[in-house]
């Protein structure tokens, strides 16, 4: 089934030609945002300003939830409408949509597919969207694209001696588009060449009448040259020709890009294709070399010469396009002008006319110095290298627009080996790639290196990397009397051209830790807003100084060091930095309040402004960590302990377990370097949890007390008592029921005594669990049904509706723990053991697909996320589905390595259960002697962890075993004590 979309007109879907309604205009805003943006990822944020403008509703991610589910509703089951990190993705095939055909047809370029291009439009873009800010700006790049693209055709048209038939279209597109100059100039050529000089004289009159009156200027300087054509008459003739070819030297050497200089070669020999393309980057990174490379490929192609010029782009002292243009005409052997930059201009593409010429113009500053320059045919073609983005030239003059980056891994090592040889590399080949590596795979610093190698020849490259990784290596990264041939000193060129506030941007991010930064981030760094932060970030990436992508800036390593550098001699730094972590503190504070509040958190809510983004935690979690590592280190401490409190309920519900470990850690040596008694039980709590979810219980044991006496010390009570219940969950699972239950009940009771429902349910919560392998059912019912009835928000909410679900499943009551269960599986919190439970629950109700579906889930979840006892949960909740199914190989392995991790990690009653899943599985293939003696060992091991409906559970398969030695009568008993009603039976054995 094929789907068309449409955004060149009214906004429209077509299945098999049939027009699907959306009448809602919002539903058609978000369509249209992600049309627009169609294969790639549209943030959140930006969604909600598309669909809300300035005017968000209380809760905007809910309701942009709500209306992808209907758009896709509405668009079907086959609509690729992704929810991906960061935001959502609607993925399209090539054709599919309008403005896709349109580009795909504009970028063929000839008048026919230029014409079936402009047919494609229906009037006003976007119609029946939502008219905010962005769809209206949207709406105006695309009529903007129309226009040119008219202005294209109009062009090709001319230039097949249409003169006559475009003179009506002209008239009403003046008349449309009055202050449109090009219009107007397409107009006079067409009435000049049509033999009507009178009414091309008097368009320009109504032309220079007109722009004087609104806008009190006179008309460009295109207009006027055509007016001075159709005056005169005739054109002047040109001078004799005089051929040059300037082309520095080729590199020998040069590595990698061959995907660019493909593309560059295939635009500047392209009939169709406007031949100019820009070559930006870092500096260092090889933009000369790759544009002289392409320029040799090329020679052969222009044979009226290969013109190369220096602008000196880089400095302060760039060459201005008048000197520039007085070179060029010198070279083709024209009388030197003296006039202003649009007469020379105008003489130089009258010169190149007709002409085959490659002008490589080197270290260019910036669009206005390069655009006087341009040749005013196709014939001849332009190469451009800047350290600044001249995304003018892409966007005004159609040139193709080319970054070069650092190298690849390989492309590095490439160039290291064609310099200091093959067989020196090859000898050290992971030494080889770490040099690549201190060099930022920069070329000019990797040329640096391999030279300084390959005057050394009795040197190894190990050594000589180990000297750049201990000592300046911006410094070292230089030849003594080459000034060009130094990384810092082109770092240096590119930094003297920025504007001061520029440059005091530049400096202070030496001071960020983390890989990246925002607008929002720069803002606090300075002081300033992030409207004036981000033009000053996008300065610094239109000098290539930084990466731009989407919202977020990151700096090549090399710069970052420079960066530092320029930080330690700035006068406002230690204000900065207290700035950034004050910001990135309340910050984080303030996106947690909603979704990750813990409900016992010494750090007290602290006022800061929530992000726009709803995945903003997500977003700077690296640089959040990178901000407590390095306050730790220098300090201001107890944003170090603090900020990593805040985090914790993020860190452990994200199930983030590297991060937290790294944040806990820095937190915590913060703390202690302070003396700081709240601060350390904070952080020692949150390690205590961490080695609790990584299953080191006795260590979480051991930092849950030191936590618990630092936060009674403090005089932090509450924390004190919910640390009472950390402890009973990490005896429960050192197989310590009794201990973890008379824990937790000191923690609930003293919980009691504070207004704190969400600490009492977590606290409810977690004594059900206990009390249910204590095989007290009725008391785990009780409390998970009082944590039911307390749960403050969603998410505790469903935590008890999972224990109550356990509680009945345990008691048989197997419908209405399916309707705990199924409503807990609602929520948006999945946890990993209401996942392996529901596989239970549905194994136990013997649907076993749905059951392999939940276990496998949990078993994918609890891998990738480092939480070996979930593992073996899921492990043993598989080897329980596949006994059902009578697969009893398969349930061996299951259990097997479920007993292996649980034995690794000290979790007594899993490895219990996975020897009883071992031993059904003997007793299903006949291997009844082994079946018992497992059986026993199960049974042994649940009397001394005092779980009661285990040891029922041994009881039972032994009574198949061995009918006649009571044990039958002993699981009865258990039954009535404890209220556990089995939904399976054992299989007879040997069957």
């Amino acid at each position: 089934m094929t789907t068309a979309y449409r955004l060149l007109g009214p906004i429209a879907v077509l299945e098999e030609g049939r027009e699907i309604r959306i009448g809602a205009p919002r539903l058609r805003t978000l369509l249209a945002a992600l049309l627009v943006n169609a294969n790639q990822t549209v943030t959140a944020s930006e969604l909600v300003h598309w669909l809300w403008g300035g005017e968000p509703p209380a809760q905007p991610q809910r309701a942009l939830h709500t209306a992808v589910f209907r758009l896709r509703g509405l668009l079907g089951p086959t609509t690729q409408l992704e929810t991906v990190a960061g935001g959502y993705r609607l993925r399209l095939q090539s054709g599919q949509l309008d403005l896709d055909r349109f580009r795909q047809l504009v970028a063929a370029g000839t008048a026919d597919s230029l014409t079936k291009a402009l047919r494609l439009w229906n009037g006003e873009p976007l119609t029946g969207a939502l008219d905010h800010p962005v769809v209206v700006d949207q709406r105006a790049v695309l009529v903007e694209q129309w226009l040119r693209v008219t202005e294209q055709l109009i062009d090709a048209r001319l230039e097949q001696n249409e003169h006559n038939e475009l003179i009506a279209d002209l008239t009403a597109l003046t008349k449309q588009y009055p202050l449109r100059e090009r219009f107007w100039a397409q107009l006079m050529l067409a009435l000049h060449r049509s033999s009507r000089q009178a009414d091309a004289l008097a368009a320009y009159q109504e032309l220079a009448e007109l722009l004087r009156e609104e806008l009190g200027i006179d008309p460009g300087e295109e207009v006027r040259r055509l007016h001075q054509l159709v005056l005169s008459g005739e054109e002047a003739r040109g001078p004799d020709w005089q051929v040059h070819r300037q082309l520095p030297i080729d590199i020998g050497d040069f590595v990698g890009r061959y995907d660019e200089a493909d593309a560059i070669v295939d635009r500047l020999t392209s009939p169709s294709g406007v031949p100019v393309v820009t070559i930006s980057g870092p500096p260092g990174a090889g933009k000369t070399a790759l544009a002289v490379r392409v320029a040799h490929r090329l020679r052969d192609e222009y044979p009226d010469g290969q013109w190369f010029v220096r602008l000196e782009g880089a400095g302060d002292s760039e060459k201005n396009p008048c000197e520039v243009l007085r070179g060029l005409l010198e070279l083709a052997g024209a009388e030197v002008l003296t006039g202003d930059v649009d007469t020379l201009s105008a003489r130089l593409r009258s010169l190149l006319a007709g002409r085959r010429v490659l002008i490589l113009l080197d270290d260019a500053k910036d669009s206005q110095q390069v655009r006087p320059l341009l040749p005013g045919s196709r014939d001849s073609a332009v190469l451009v290298t800047s350290r600044n983005d001249l995304a003018g030239l892409s966007v005004l003059d159609s040139a193709l627009g080319t970054t070069v980056a650092v190298l690849e891994e390989d492309e590095a090592v490439d160039l290291l080996r064609a310099v200091i040889g093959a067989a020196r590399v090859d000898r050290e080949p992971a030494a080889a790639a770490e040099l690549a590596r201190l060099c930022g795979h920069l070329p000019l610093a990797l040329r640096i290196a391999a030279s300084h190698l390959a005057g050394r020849p009795e040197e190894s490259i190990a050594s000589y990397a180990e000297q750049l990784r201990g000592g300046d290596r911006l410094f070292a990264l230089s030849l003594i009397g080459e000034p060009d041939a130094a990384v810092e000193v082109a770092f240096h060129r590119s930094y003297v051209a920025l504007t001061p506030d520029s440059q005091r941007l530049f400096a202070l991010l030496g001071v960020v830790p983390g890989p990246d930064v925002t607008a929002e981030a720069a803002a606090a760094l300075l002081g300033t807003t992030p409207v004036v932060a981000g033009r000053l970030l996008d300065t610094l990436v239109t000098a290539n100084l930084l990466v731009r992508q989407q919202d977020r800036y990151r700096m090549h390593d090399l710069l970052r060091l420079y960066a530092e550098q320029r930080a330690a001699v700035a006068d406002d730094v230690d204000d900065a930095w207290a700035r950034l972590c004050e910001w990135y503190l309340r910050t984080a504070d303030a996106a947690t309040q909603h979704a990750y509040m813990p409900s016992v958190r010494l750090t007290p809510p602290l006022g800061g402004s929530a992000p726009a983004s709803a995945h903003w935690l997500e977003d700077e979690e690296a640089n959040l960590v990178a901000v407590i590592k390095r306050a730790a280190e220098r300090g201001p401490y107890e944003t170090a302990w603090r900020l990593a409190d805040v985090l914790r309920q993020y860190l452990t519900l994200q199930h983030r377990v590297d991060p937290w470990r790294t944040a806990v850690m820095a937190g915590l040596a913060a703390a202690r370097t302070t003396s700081h008694l709240g601060g350390q039980g904070a952080m020692l709590h949150s390690l205590g949890a961490l080695q609790f979810i990584s299953g080191d219980n006795a260590a979480a044991i051991a930092s849950g007390e030191q936590a618990a006496e630092l936060y009674h010390r403090a005089g932090f009570g509450l924390g004190y008592a919910a640390l009472l219940c950390n402890l009973g969950m990490a005896h429960d699972d050192q197989g310590e029921s009794e201990r973890a239950a008379e824990l937790l009940r000191r923690g609930v009771d003293a919980l009691r005594e504070y207004d704190q429902p969400a600490a009492l349910v977590n606290a409810l919560n977690s004594l059900s669990n206990v009390e249910c392998n204590l095989g007290d059912l009725e008391a785990a019912l009780a409390a998970a049904e009082e944590a039911v009835a307390t749960a403050p928000d969603e998410r505790s909410r469903t935590i008890s509706l999972f224990n109550r679900g356990v509680a009945l499943r345990l008691l048989g009551e197997l419908h209405e723990a399916e309707r705990d269960l199924a409503e807990a599986a609602q929520s948006v919190d999945d946890a990993l053991p209401l996942q392996y439970e529901s596989a239970l629950l549905y194994a136990d109700l013997g649907y076993l697909e749905e059951a392999e579906s939940w276990a496998r889930q949990a078993l994918t979840r609890s891998r990738g996320n480092g939480q070996p006892w979930h593992e073996a949960a899921s492990l043993n909740a598989l080897g329980t589905i596949y006994r059902r199914r009578g697969r009893w190989n398969a349930a061996v392995r299951f259990h097997q390595a479920a007993g292996g991790i649980a034995r690794s990690n000290g979790h007594r009653a899993t490895v219990a259960e996975s020897v009883l899943g071992l031993a059904a599985a003997d007793l299903g293939q006949g291997q009844g002697e082994r079946a018992g003696d497992l059986a026993r060992q199960a049974l042994l091991a649940a009397r001394r962890l005092g779980h009661r409906i285990l040891a029922c559970r041994a009881l039972l398969l032994l009574a198949v075993l061995e009918p006649a030695a009571g044990h039958a009568a002993e699981a009865a008993a258990l039954q009535e004590e404890t209220g556990y009603r089995p939904s399976w039976t054992a299989p007879a054995a040997g069957g």
